[in-house]
């Protein structure tokens, strides 16, 4: 008798957490395959509100492997093998024999590589309609509007059973309760959060149970009779008694007579990411237009020039630096911060570089990850 796969939480990932895949890749003869590897990292994706869109590892992930299974130590499931990472290939060798290592040698695997996982949180809203049998999707973007005033459910629609949207969460309504800064990040020092949702298929008098937490910890929760009809919108909210709430991840969960109906997160960011702004871009071939790899985006130190960095090149003279991957696309680290302004360098082997001074002034208003228009570089 088969048991179902237990599901976990990729809320509680941390970094160097051991990972377990199981699937039929191609390579593996049509058996069942196992392989290891830890959690490298976190992505985000414009579009996806929960902020672990992606979640990287070093595992070995190969075709066939994507809709396996991702275990963390305990057994669940927290993940969904999905993507293949680009290889980490270089020309570090003399392939050709003419006695020097340039464009004409053949690329070489150093062997690196970083896989992408979607996490089982992104999936729990489609689950909790399957175990319900519900036959139509609850709708995937929440109506926000007047609350909370039920709605009646139209005559002949046939009843799947109690249902809720996903959340929308804002800090701030205005004086018809509706919300003024929808998001899923909030900079630290708001005093108020709502979490804004419809529902349907609600019976009065049902007990609605709701759960706040901060970074997985309960920090308020209760009970009560509902008495808002059988559907229409409705608000919960969390406040700190007049001060700011702490930052963490927050998360709202949902209960009615028993059953989860609905889960959601939002970040209040610390006061040390507000201080930095997270920048990224993409390079191009200005000709063809196709994506440059291995390209660098130097983000000087603030006070260095141009110039000064390249007549010495010196790492010092680096706050920080960006590697363009296959499809062009380049993330530099560290962050910077806020309040200097820096100058850049953009370059690829065989392309004239592009250099300006002062071309970055980061600013209090500067919004907290900043992707730069597409860079495009000329060939010598």
């Amino acid at each position: 008798m088969l048991v179902p796969l237990a599901l976990g939480d990729a809320d509680g990932l941390e970094l160097g957490d051991d990972l377990a895949i199981l699937g039929y890749p191609g390579i593996g003869s049509s058996t069942i395959t196992l392989t290891g590897g830890t959690v490298s990292g976190f992505l985000q994706e414009r579009g996806v509100t929960y902020q672990r869109a992606w979640i990287k590892t070093d595992a070995a992930i190969s075709g066939g492997n994507s809709g396996g299974t991702a275990v963390d130590e305990t057994g669940k499931l927290v993940a969904v093998p999905t993507r293949l990472g680009d290889i980490d290939v270089r020309r570090i060798a003399d392939t050709n024999g003419d006695g020097i290592i340039d464009d004409s040698d053949d690329a070489l695997s150093t062997g690196g590589f970083i896989n992408q996982m979607r996490p089982i949180n992104l999936a729990l809203p489609l689950i909790e309609r399957a175990l319900r049998g519900a036959v139509m999707p609850d709708s995937g973007k929440p109506s926000i509007g007047a609350l909370p005033t039920p709605q009646p459910t139209p005559a002949g629609r046939p009843s799947t059973g109690p249902a809720m949207g996903p959340f929308t969460f804002a800090s701030e309504v205005d004086a018809r309760g509706l919300p003024v800064d929808p998001a899923a990040r909030f900079a630290g020092g708001i005093e108020q959060l709502y979490a804004f949702t419809d529902y349907a298929g609600f019976t009065n008098q049902a007990l609605c149970e709701y759960e706040w937490t901060i970074d997985r910890d309960i920090v308020a929760e209760g009970a009560f009779a509902w008495v808002a009809g059988a559907a229409g919108k409705y608000s919960f909210s969390l406040s700190n008694g007049g001060d700011a709430l702490p930052d963490g991840e927050y998360g709202l969960t949902v209960h009615l007579a028993g059953k989860r109906l609905q889960q959601g997160g939002v970040t209040v960011y610390s006061a040390a990411e507000r201080s930095t702004v997270a920048l990224s871009g993409y390079l191009y071939d200005a000709d063809t237009g196709r994506a440059i790899q291995d390209g660098y985006c130097y983000v000087l130190a603030p006070g260095v020039t141009v110039q000064a960095f390249l007549n010495e090149q010196r790492e010092t003279q680096v706050a920080a630096v960006g590697i363009s991957g296959r499809t062009g696309y380049y993330s530099v680290a560290p962050p910077l911060a806020r309040g200097n302004t820096y100058s850049v360098v953009v370059y690829a082997r065989g392309y004239d570089l592009i250099a300006e001074d002062g071309a970055l002034p980061i600013g209090a208003s500067t919004p907290a990850a900043v992707e730069l228009g597409p860079i495009r570089l000329s060939r010598e």
